[in-house]
């Protein structure tokens, strides 16, 4: 969650992507399905920064292995607008992106608090939590 867009995901962002990408992972290692999203973006419309967050979120699915990737292919702001132009746009750049067009990922630290912020909130209020605000604006933030 962006508390610049009242904690609304940012799905363009990076972070977002290997959250993503990290999920589909765990679920094929406890042989659950997964459907997991990525490789959209936040923009309202169709623009240059919305093909961008598409292209990126691609090249990281393929570089790290997810095969199954849904809402970059015509999904903008908040996966509720739709566009039949980013769709052929996106079609497009899924043929043509390679891994080797992923940006490089400076993975951080791991944080032993996570755990511990994990059991504390369970499903309450993530925006309680101290940890969900420790990193803003120091990690995952392209």
């Amino acid at each position: 969650a962006d508390p610049r867009i009242e904690y609304n995901p940012n799905y363009g962002l990076i972070s977002h992507n290997l959250l993503n990408i990290l999920m589909a992972h765990l679920n094929l290692m406890l042989d659950i399905p997964t459907f997991q999203s990525a490789g959209t973006t936040h923009e309202e419309h169709p623009t240059e920064r919305a093909y961008a967050d598409a292209r990126m979120g691609q090249a990281l699915c393929k570089k790290y292995g997810v095969h199954m990737i849904r809402h970059p292919f015509s999904f903008l702001r908040y996966l509720i607008d739709f566009s039949f132009e980013k769709l052929e746009k996106a079609i497009q750049i899924a043929k043509e992106v390679t891994p080797e067009d992923a940006p490089e990922v400076e993975m951080p630290v791991y944080d032993e608090r996570g755990m511990d912020s994990v059991k504390n909130i369970g499903l309450g209020m993530y925006m309680d939590d101290p940890l969900t605000t420790a990193n803003f604006g120091k990690i995952f933030v392209k």
